[in-house]
């Protein structure tokens, strides 16, 4: 019983700095519903057990971009407690996402023509 507090600082991990960037920069970020800045922004990663991000990305004249962020299992994590090698966390420390122009048109179906009446 004495080592389940071993086990859950196994399991929770730490926090680690992740950046997430656009091109172009300046979109606005939300992270679960929180606008956390413009890009290029820093956040922070609060290792818990698989836990995913949902990311939105918005840029006046482009269209939004939404991803999911999902963390992993990291052998080699450094858990900051314990320094414990072992934790939950996203796998990259940089993230970039190419923003489309949103020229007006509706979004293009692969295989069919887009050309005017």
């Amino acid at each position: 019983m004495r080592w389940g507090w071993v086990l859950g600082f196994m399991l929770a991990g730490c926090a680690h700095t992740v950046v997430l960037d656009s091109q172009p920069p300046g979109a606005q970020v939300e992270v679960d519903g929180n606008l956390i800045g413009t890009t290029p922004v820093s956040f922070v990663d609060h290792a818990s057990i698989h836990r995913t991000y949902d990311v939105v990305l918005k840029l006046a004249n482009h269209r939004t971009k939404r991803v999911a962020l999902s963390q992993q299992f990291q052998v080699t994590t450094l858990c900051c407690p314990l320094f414990l090698p072992v934790g939950w966390e996203l796998p990259e420390d940089h993230y970039t996402w190419d923003l489309e122009p949103d020229d007006g048109s509706k979004p293009r179906i692969p295989g069919l023509t887009n050309a005017p009446p």
